[in-house]
């Protein structure tokens, strides 16, 4: 990682030693009702990314059971009522009996009433098929939303539009969206499948609402469930001598994270690693750093325990090429961190 190399040059110590390690904001679910606050930079970012999303129309609304429709046939009145669409699909009518409605649009439905009825009633029948409600094609808005809940497709619907039905974001919202697609008959996932018929699909806000890539912006279809993660709440840095350096995100299936568990997850240590000499910079409630060097040898080996770790610890693992400066450098990793440099993997 490139980063450190630049910090071992040195000239950036002298910036970022004298920064604060100030507390990271930590996302937490209210155990009562409380205001929910709009996030207005990513609704903002959400509108305008509306405005050029697709256009939709009613039109290609497909009917499914549980839709009930309006049919009204001119001149007919027995033929003029309000139905219910079967489990099965169908609706029934004097002089047609059964007809599929689902998979049709209201237009359809309405041309295929017509060619039953004149084949068997009057010719040229004007029949009109209205939606009085849609209740086939649920979707989910979860998570960091303002209104959380189910709705119904009554359009053609696009992942910027059933986050705008929402009401937009939340200030609790993190970085991405994701949307577990229920799969259609004859489909093949092409994302992380999993075991109840979905396919998930990570979406980062970026890059769908400032660099505008249409290709996220996926159709929605009945099923779907599109999750808004909250910001991440807990997390540990990991950073030196590592295979992978960077910041990670406490699980909620971890008990704790123990330094040792904290090193093997960011690829254990280099070979020029100082393993006696690794670093935990800790700061409390009132700002107050406090500094602890471990030998994670004698970890591994049981003569010392394996501390657990705390949200926003800061583990720096020296370089035994560079013994002098790591106290310089633990400085300026903290800086680095609060300044949001370093990303959760």
């Amino acid at each position: 990682m490139k980063l450190l190399a630049c910090i071992a040059a040195g000239w950036i110590f002298a910036c970022l030693c004298s920064l604060s390690f100030a507390q990271t904001a930590i996302a937490t679910s209210p155990s009562m009702p409380t205001r929910i606050v709009p996030n207005d930079d990513l609704n903002k970012k959400l509108l305008t990314a509306q405005n050029s999303s697709p256009g939709q129309s009613r039109e290609d609304y497909r009917l499914g059971p549980g839709d009930v429709v309006d049919i009204a046939v001119f001149d007919i009145k027995e033929l003029t009522r309000t139905l219910e669409i079967s489990a099965g699909g169908k609706i029934t009518l004097p002089f047609v009996n059964e007809i599929t409605a689902e998979g049709l649009t209201a237009q359809e439905l309405e041309r295929a009433l017509a060619v039953l009825l004149e084949a068997k009633v009057m010719k040229n029948p004007q029949v009109t098929v209205n939606i009085k409600e849609h209740r086939s094609q649920p979707v989910s808005v979860l998570g960091a939303v303002q209104r959380p809940g189910t709705y119904q497709i009554t359009r053609r619907l696009h992942l910027i539009d059933a986050l705008s039905l929402a009401g937009g974001f939340t200030d609790k919202a993190g970085s991405r969206i994701v949307l577990r697609k229920a799969l259609r008959p004859g489909a093949s996932p092409n994302t992380t499948a999993t075991s109840d018929a979905s396919q998930i699909i990570e979406v980062d806000l970026q890059e769908l609402l400032i660099t505008g890539n249409s290709r996220l912006n996926y159709t929605i279809e009945a099923g779907d469930v599109i999750s808004v993660p909250l910001k991440v709440e807990k997390v540990y840095y990991v950073l030196g001598d590592v295979g992978k350096p960077g910041a990670y995100e406490f699980k909620e299936s971890d008990a704790e994270v123990r330094l040792s568990q904290a090193l093997a997850t960011a690829g254990g240590l280099l070979r020029t690693a100082v393993a006696k000499g690794v670093t935990i910079v800790r700061q409390d409630g009132n700002g107050k750093k406090s500094y602890l060097t471990f030998n994670v040898p004698h970890i591994l080996q049981g003569k010392h325990d394996d501390v657990p770790l705390k949200p926003n610890d800061l583990i720096f693992v020296p370089n035994s090429a560079a013994k002098n400066a790591a106290q310089s450098l633990i400085n300026g990793l903290s800086s680095i961190v609060t300044a949001g440099i370093i990303y959760v993997r």
